[in-house]
């Protein structure tokens, strides 16, 4: 079965349910005044209180000002709920706006000398490394034992809120692969300010797809395209239905028998 955000019976004749695609509710008073319609609006737009044509499944969304943050710090997102900040990002939002900032913790001089990396207070600090905890947004997490990979491994001047380690990078982060240690362990430098690590290409938005970093699509019945481009050395996927995978469908009608 395509993806429905919802079902409806009784409304497309005897044998028929009706699929509704809020993507494709767009004469309406939300699309009117500059919004777009969908079940749920996603971590770069936030619901506003203005009706789409299907009130009961989609909801109203307008884009954050992505610009919003910049003047804030230069590498924050302008993100629409704390929920979306992830790792070595803390959240701030004005009672009076609608999008609020995710912005990257940054280490000071004896947490960068111990070849630490900055964490959100109140996050555990990943495998291998232990907090020093702080009363601030941000604390330090510094290596139980040296690292294969130190925490300037490229060799370049880098930011306060920039570091390298083996594995990858948390969210938010741009990764830069630096190969590999005399271990074999993989090293990479994560640069704060990654907000999109993916870009989709038209083939994936035409088809209602989405980009993701995972090998594998995470519902079923989507396929995985390379219809993605990646803004890092991280690559990129497309995942959309198997329905969309050669041709967008707008307007579709299922059968129960299907």
């Amino acid at each position: 079965m395509c993806k429905c955000d919802a079902i409806l019976s009784n409304v497309c004749g005897e044998g028929c349910s009706c699929c509704v695609d809020c993507s494709t509710d767009t004469n309406n008073m939300c699309t009117f005044s500059g919004g777009f319609c969908r079940k749920n609006c996603g971590k770069f737009a936030y619901a506003v209180d203005i009706p789409c044509g299907n009130t009961d499944t989609c909801s109203c969304c307008k884009r954050c000002d992505e610009n919003q943050c910049l003047a804030v710090h230069p590498a924050a997102c302008t993100l629409s709920d704390e929920s979306f900040c992830k790792n070595g990002h803390y959240f701030v939002k004005g009672e009076k706006e609608s999008c609020g900032c995710c912005i990257p913790c940054a280490a000071d001089d004896t947490c960068i000398a111990a070849g630490g990396y900055p964490e959100r207070s109140g996050l555990d600090c990943r495998k291998g490394y232990s907090s020093v905890d702080s009363d601030d947004y941000c604390k330090c997490c510094v290596p139980d034992t040296e690292s294969p990979c130190g925490r300037n491994a490229s060799g370049l001047v880098i930011a306060n809120t920039d570091y390298c380690w083996e594995g990858d990078c948390f969210t938010h982060y741009k990764q830069m692969s630096q190969g590999t240690t005399a271990s074999g362990t993989q090293c990479n430098c994560c640069y704060a300010g990654s907000c999109r690590r993916c870009t989709p290409q038209s083939g994936c938005a035409d088809g209602n797809g989405c980009c993701t970093t995972k090998q594998g699509c995470p519902c079923k019945d989507y396929v995985r395209t390379n219809e993605c481009s990646s803004n890092d050395d991280v690559d990129c996927y497309c995942c959309k239905h198997k329905c969309h995978q050669f041709a967008r469908n707008d307007v579709f009608r299922l059968s129960k028998f299907y």
